[in-house]
């Protein structure tokens, strides 16, 4: 079992996400690399310890995908600048009446939003790619209860839709990514959203899906059960 810690604002939690490439059964998910070895903390897009990758040539970003050797030189996200920001300006505690203009430019911005949906797909060649998913969530939440609301949620809704994690012919890395992805979508906007939460249920395209899921919904009992405790 896979431990993945997801941050918010209130706190860190973790979710279990079991066995993520395990072939027999193949509804389950398998976390660690050799399934002789320990199990390794897989950190979700909030708050994920970043993992060390080997040195790679960054490419032009005018410039097509090319191979070096058996590496891949990762692309510049094409939003980069906007989402980095939008990073800026969320920070912030204050924003002066220019900032909070700026602020909802972004917000507003359909096609900067269309953008980010790049982030999400098995395809994702882009450097830095996991801090740029963590803003895109952020802010995919923070544009789904505005003005930009239908366009935001309608790209969560794809990210809880996405059977790459059902899919085993994929790598374990991609598949683990992308079952973080969703284990974070699934938490923050059903706590943002309850009301929402029947119908993110219905968009689970499978086992791996649905035990995400599960999980979710437990790790958030969890929570209110010790929030109860507290009080």
């Amino acid at each position: 079992m896979k431990t993945i810690k997801i941050a918010l604002g209130f706190g860190t939690f973790a979710i279990l996400v079991g066995a993520l490439i395990h072939r027999a059964p193949s509804s389950h998910l398998t976390t660690s690399r050799n399934m002789n070895e320990s199990p390794r903390p897989l950190f979700s897009k909030s708050q994920r310890k970043e993992e060390v990758l080997p040195a790679l040539p960054i490419a032009n970003p005018n410039a097509p995908e090319q191979k070096v050797g058996t590496s891949m030189v990762l692309k510049s996200f094409e939003g980069k600048k906007d989402l980095e920001g939008y990073r800026l300006l969320s920070k912030k505690i204050f924003l002066t009446n220019q900032e909070k203009i700026q602020m909802q430019d972004l917000l507003k911005n359909d096609e900067f939003t269309r953008q980010l949906k790049k982030l999400f797909t098995v395809s994702s060649e882009y450097d830095n790619l996991e801090n740029q998913q963590n803003i895109a969530v952020d802010f995919l939440l923070a544009a789904a209860t505005g003005e930009n609301g239908a366009l935001a949620s309608e790209i969560l809704k794809s990210i809880i839709q996405d059977p790459a994690t059902e899919n085993e012919s994929l790598s374990r890395t991609t598949r683990e990514n992308l079952a973080g992805v969703k284990a974070e979508v699934l938490y923050r906007w059903s706590a943002q959203e309850p009301l929402k939460a029947a119908e993110m249920r219905q968009w689970l395209p499978g086992p791996v899906s649905e035990k995400i899921w599960k999980n979710v919904l437990a790790q958030q009992e969890m929570n209110r059960a010790e929030s109860a405790m507290v009080k």
